[in-house]
């Protein structure tokens, strides 16, 4: 068998079950999130590096994904608008890239970063309009995650580099798990990842809190692309 290399995680940026995560134990954090940011976990299990993209960079699993790449990968890039940038670096990403530039300069830059290699691992949250990118970026036996379809659910897969390259396209998400199933993520986090925020190396990212009667003003700044977090 060949051995997995272990270089580079991409994580894409806009977002990260049971009562033994409270918001004692875990202040901030609602029970979806807590699934969510182990789900991260298991999925950047055995990287040295990652990158992350996400049309709107900043949404909660987006800067879980930053927070736990920055404990496991050498080099996390991640994809954001300009106005979000620093928020990515503080979170954990060592390089950059401006979203509008990922479909043309996306494996350029992860090769950059990583001394020729590409990514082992991409979370992605934009879906068909990065696809094309993404494969590119990966390199041997890289993983390509996706967990939403924000910039269409269709796209070109290159069949030829998936094979040569031995890829794997994957797809993640809470929405069809079994109780059961989203049960054990917890377990996965309270043992590998509360730890992490009891030493302070994770945190939860918390926006800005509205009233109910401001709802529609939360929708509005979520549409102005301003919010970091939730």
């Amino acid at each position: 068998t060949e051995a997995m290399p272990r270089q580079i995680c991409r994580a894409a940026l806009p977002t990260p079950l049971a009562a033994a995560c409270t918001t004692t134990t875990c202040p901030g954090w609602s029970a979806p999130s807590v699934a969510r940011f182990s789900q991260a976990v298991r999925n950047a299990s055995g990287m040295e590096a990652a990158s992350s993209n996400e049309s709107r960079a900043g949404i909660g699993i987006a800067c879980a994904a930053l927070q736990i790449c920055r404990g496991i990968a050498s080099v996390v890039l991640a994809t954001a608008s300009p106005g979000k940038h620093d928020a990515c670096r503080a979170l954990g990403a060592t390089r950059v890239l401006a979203r509008d530039q990922v479909p043309s300069r996306l494996a350029e830059a992860l090769r950059a970063a990583s001394g020729g290699r590409g990514a082992d691992l991409i979370f992605d949250l934009v879906g068909g309009a990065y696809l094309e990118a993404n494969v590119a970026a990966l390199a041997l036996h890289g993983r390509l995650c996706c967990i939403s379809t924000m910039g269409g659910g269709k796209g070109a897969l290159d069949l030829g580099a998936l094979i040569m390259r031995r890829l794997t396209v994957l797809g993640s998400t809470l929405r069809s798990r079994s109780a059961e199933q989203k049960a054990r993520l917890v377990a996965d986090f309270i043992a590998r990842v509360l730890p992490r925020f009891e030493r302070g190396d994770l945190r939860p990212v918390l926006a800005k809190t509205y009233p109910l009667a401001e709802a529609g003003k939360a929708h509005e700044d979520l549409a102005s692309d301003r919010v970091v977090g939730k």
